[in-house]
């Protein structure tokens, strides 16, 4: 599932944001992630553990990284999921358990990004859609799992792309 889920949320954030309007950046929109620069070569970094390949996000490989904080702001982090293609660094998925992590989450994303769109009230999803980066914040009720999708615009776009040359 971890894996699959990258795939799903690639989809989402390259059709679904752009026909529903949410562009033009937003606070502190990041250029990557913790110390890593969207693009950055899978060589250079040393302290990767590579899990597996996500076929359904374009050929993705996932990594984790050696000695990673699992906190981000005082949230409590389940996971923290490194993606590469093309042996460039694309996105990282960030799962948390339970609700008040999810919220503890959240309010950093509000305090540091600004307050998400959300689309349905009635759901506990918000979107970032920037110039350089997408962001993706969600809540499942019944597994009870908070994700943060950070990813590269640029590169999504060009993920996209391969896919759709590689299918003709």
């Amino acid at each position: 599932m971890w894996l699959k889920l990258s795939g799903i949320l690639l989809t989402l954030t390259t059709f679904l944001f752009p026909a529903i309007g949410f562009s033009g950046g937003f606070k502190n929109e990041p250029e990557g992630f913790r110390d890593i620069k969207w693009g950055a070569s899978l060589v250079a970094l040393r302290d990767m553990e590579y899990q597996g390949i996500d076929s359904g996000a374009g050929e993705v490989k996932v990594y984790t990284r050696k000695n990673n904080s699992l906190e981000m702001g005082k949230a409590k982090l389940q996971k923290i999921e490194y993606n590469f293609w093309q042996e460039k660094f694309y996105s990282v998925l960030i799962y948390t358990q339970d609700f008040s992590n999810f919220e503890t989450l959240k309010e950093f994303c509000f305090k540091n990004f600004e307050k998400g769109n959300q689309p349905n009230q009635y759901f506990k999803e918000y979107y970032w859609f920037g110039d350089i980066s997408i962001i993706l914040l969600r809540y499942n009720e019944s597994s009870r799992q908070g994700i943060l999708f950070i990813s590269s615009k640029k590169l999504q776009e060009e993920i996209e792309t391969y896919k759709k040359q590689k299918k003709e």
